[in-house]
């Protein structure tokens, strides 16, 4: 599981205390090497197209990464960037932000717990461990899983041509078929219900 992680550049100076402790706790739950934190503007030389190439990294980080922690407080557009990136690729996202700071403007989209994606919680230092393992356990749940599928020839044509002209990657097509079907099996509600009582 790789996880990309994201703050604001001012808020690991100003905070660093916040930031390493964020960086500790993930890191003796997952490998080191799969946190993907941005903070590898350090290793880059200062050029000219050093910013160009800090985002670069960004973005290959936030597209390996299955899941997304955000911390926006003193949060900045580039932090709201990535959780609206993070969103779009339907990736689960914990958004969180220090208590002491959550009296500052969040947007609606943030706070309404309207995406079954997103995440938002407040934090102290005392909770801030809880939240982190609480969501890691979570969202292995809503992590999609990969699967193989062999299809036959004239199937693979029709994924073909509805990816061209829907606009649409083959596995969302294949997707939205099951979730439609899911929808109107009874037995498998009924199962379901049976496995919750």
């Amino acid at each position: 599981m790789k996880i990309f992680y994201t703050t604001s550049g001012d808020k690991a100076k100003k905070k660093g205390e916040i930031y390493r402790k964020t960086l500790e706790i993930l890191e003796s739950n997952i490998s080191k090497k799969n946190l993907l934190s941005p903070e590898s503007r350090k290793q880059i030389k200062v050029t000219e197209d050093r910013d160009s190439r800090i985002a670069a990294i960004k973005e290959k980080h936030l597209k390996e990464a299955d899941l997304v922690i955000a911390d926006i407080t003193n949060g900045t557009a580039g932090v709201g960037y990535y959780i609206s990136n993070a969103l779009f690729l339907k990736k689960p996202t914990l958004v969180i932000q220090e208590e002491s700071d959550s009296m500052n403007e969040i947007q609606d989209s943030i706070t309404s717990g309207k995406n079954k994606y997103l995440t938002y919680k407040t934090y102290t230092k005392d909770t801030l461990e809880k939240i982190l393992l609480n969501f890691l356990t979570e969202a292995k749940k809503k992590m999609d899983t990969k699967f193989i599928l062999i299809i036959p020839p004239k199937i693979d044509r029709y994924l073909e041509w509805a990816s061209k002209h829907k606009r649409m990657h083959k596995a969302q097509i294949v997707r939205e078929a099951l979730e439609k079907m899911i929808k109107r099996d009874k037995d498998w509600k009924q199962a379901k219900n049976q496995a919750i009582a």
